[in-house]
C-alpha cells in the first residue's frame, strides 16, 4: 500500500513537471523605476505553447484589489480606479498605465492569464518611486556680483541632510556646504566669507557673493533621502565684463596705426568701424592671450591712413557675452592737436606777460606816471 502511495506521487509530480515545461511563460520586467508625479506604463506578454489558448486577463493592485478583467474577445470590465487605465490590449500582451505615481504606488502589480488547459499564470511588477530632483540649470554670473545656485527636492519627507560639492576643472571635488534638518548650514573654508546656503533642506539655495573667477565650475546637490541618496548638478559660467583702451601712434609719415585693447572673460571679439571707407591699408590683425588670474587679453591693430581720422570718426567696437551691446570707443586724435594748441596759447600768453613786466619795469625806471 505504502508502494502505491509513492506511486501516485510520483506520477503527480511527473504530471506537474510536464505541465510546467510545456506551459507558456510570462514575460515582464519585475522592477521599474519611476518619479513620483510622473505617468509609467507596465506591460505583460504571455508565450503560449502548443496546443494552449488565452481565456482570461486579470490585473490586481498591491491590496490585491482587481483592477481589470476581461476576455481577449471582449471589452475590459474596469473598475472605479481614476489613477490607472489599462492600455489598449493586443492578444497576448497587456498594460496598464499610472497617470501620475506617487509613494503610495510603492508596491507591487500583478498580471494574471488564464490559460487552457494549463491554467493561470502571473507575474508580478514592482514600482521604485524615485523622488524628483530638478536643478535650474547651469547658469552664468558676473564677477563681483551674486550668484545663486538652486535645487528642488520632492517630496520633501524623508530628507535628512542636504551636501554641496563643487567639482573642479582639473576633476578634483570640494566640500562647499551642509545643511540637516536642524537648520543649520555649515560653510566649509575657504568659501565661509563669500558663500550662504539656506536654511530648507527639500529647497536649497547656495548663494555666492561676491562671485570670482575662481568660483566657476560644476555644483553638485546631494540629498541624503532615507536610506538612498540623490544628487543632481548645475554648472557656473563666470564672466569678466570687458575693460577697454585705445591708443595710436604715427608709423611713419601719414600712416597712423590704432590699437584696441580688452581685458575680459571669455575673449571679446574687436571690430574696427571705419564707416566703410577703403583707406584702412590691411586687415586688422587680433591676438589673444592669458593672465595669469583667468582674464583673456584681445589686442587688435589696424593700420590706417592720417588723412583718414580727420575726416571720419574710427571706432573700435568690442563684443561680449556679458553685454547687451558691444562697447564702442572712438580712437580720438583730436586730444594731440588739443594739446598742441594749448602749448600754442600757453606761450604766446607767457610772452605776453613778460613783455608787460618789462615794460612796467622800464616805466618804474623812468619815473613813468
Amino acid at each position: 500500500m505504502l508502494y502505491a502511495a509513492l506511486l501516485r506521487v510520483s506520477q503527480l509530480y511527473v504530471i506537474l513537471i510536464t505541465m510546467s515545461a510545456n506551459q507558456g511563460k510570462v514575460i515582464a520586467p519585475s522592477r521599474v523605476k519611476v518619479r513620483q508625479n510622473q505617468p509609467v506604463t507596465i506591460y505583460c506578454k504571455l508565450e503560449l505553447e502548443q496546443g494552449e489558448s488565452l481565456k482570461q486577463i486579470l490585473w490586481r493592485d498591491k491590496h490585491n484589489q482587481t483592477l481589470f478583467v476581461y476576455h481577449p474577445d471582449e471589452l475590459p470590465n474596469i473598475t472605479d480606479n481614476q489613477r490607472v487605465t489599462l492600455e489598449s490590449p493586443t492578444l497576448h500582451t497587456t498594460g496598464v498605465t499610472i497617470e501620475k505615481v506617487s509613494l503610495e504606488d510603492k508596491d507591487c502589480y500583478v498580471c494574471v492569464f488564464y490559460v487552457y488547459p494549463s491554467g493561470s499564470q502571473e507575474r508580478s511588477i514592482c514600482l521604485e518611486i524615485m523622488a524628483n530632483l530638478s536643478t535650474e540649470g547651469n547658469k552664468t554670473a558676473v564677477s563681483g556680483k551674486l550668484a545663486t545656485l538652486s535645487c528642488q527636492f520632492s517630496p520633501s519627507e524623508g530628507v535628512k541632510q542636504v551636501h554641496w560639492r563643487k567639482t573642479e576643472e582639473q576633476g578634483d571635488t570640494r566640500d562647499v556646504a551642509v545643511n540637516g534638518k536642524d537648520g543649520k548650514p555649515v560653510i566649509e573654508e575657504p568659501f565661509k566669507d563669500r558663500v550662504m546656503l539656506s536654511s530648507g533642506v527639500s529647497e536649497t539655495n547656495l548663494y555666492i557673493k561676491p562671485v570670482r573667477v575662481e568660483d566657476e565650475g560644476c555644483y553638485t546637490c546631494e540629498f541624503a533621502y532615507y536610506d538612498d541618496m540623490e544628487s543632481a548638478a548645475a554648472c557656473l559660467t563666470v564672466y569678466v565684463l570687458p575693460k577697454t583702451e585705445v591708443n595710436y601712434r604715427t608709423v611713419s609719415p601719414g600712416i597712423i596705426e590704432a590699437n584696441c585693447t580688452a581685458l575680459a572673460r571669455p575673449a571679446v571679439q574687436i571690430r574696427w568701424d571705419v564707416e566703410k571707407d577703403n583707406r584702412t591699408l590691411s586687415p586688422p590683425v587680433s591676438s589673444v592671450f592669458e593672465q595669469g588670474d583667468g582674464i583673456l587679453v584681445v589686442h587688435s591693430t589696424l593700420l590706417v591712413q592720417a588723412d583718414l581720422l580727420k575726416e571720419l570718426p574710427v571706432k573700435c567696437l568690442v563684443y561680449h557675452p556679458g553685454l547687451e551691446s558691444p562697447i564702442s570707443v572712438s580712437l580720438n586724435t583730436k586730444i594731440g592737436k588739443a594739446f598742441t594748441v594749448l602749448i600754442s596759447v600757453t606761450t604766446v600768453a607767457a610772452l605776453l606777460i613778460l613783455c608787460l613786466c618789462i615794460y612796467l619795469w622800464k616805466c618804474v625806471l623812468r619815473d613813468c606816471k
